[in-house]
């Protein structure tokens, strides 16, 4: 039973530490924001700032790019960036209702497609 005990002890010390260090480690690709107030608009964007690390983002599928072109792309590194407004508002023209949204898109040699 002693040995039960400790053994119960010891598990509990290893998941708090584990634990301690997963909260306090920073993400590798930092979470950032921009905000825009202007009149009765608040627009808030939130997002994981990537490092590019010497890769190859954007670009041909042959070239070894992280996101080949034409290709459906979460923006943001560690998760999705998201845009918040507390107005209706219209963008890349498409009307939006207030409230947040996750940001997507369709990157190109010429042009990004935002969904």
């Amino acid at each position: 039973m002693k040995y039960l005990k400790i053994i119960a002890l010891v598990v509990l010390v290893v998941i708090g530490s584990m634990a301690l260090y997963v909260s306090v480690t920073p993400p590798k690709s930092p979470l950032d924001s921009v905000v825009y107030n202007s009149g009765p608009y608040n627009l808030e964007v939130v997002y994981s700032r990537p490092y590019k690390k010497d890769r190859l983002i954007f670009g041909s599928e042959e070239d070894g790019a992280l996101v080949p072109y034409s290709n459906y792309w979460r923006l943001g590194a560690n998760a999705p960036t998201v845009l918040k407004v507390n107005q209706n508002i219209t963008f890349a023209g498409k009307d939006l209702n207030a409230g947040q949204y996750a940001m997507y898109a369709f990157p190109n040699a010429e042009f990004w497609e935002i969904r």
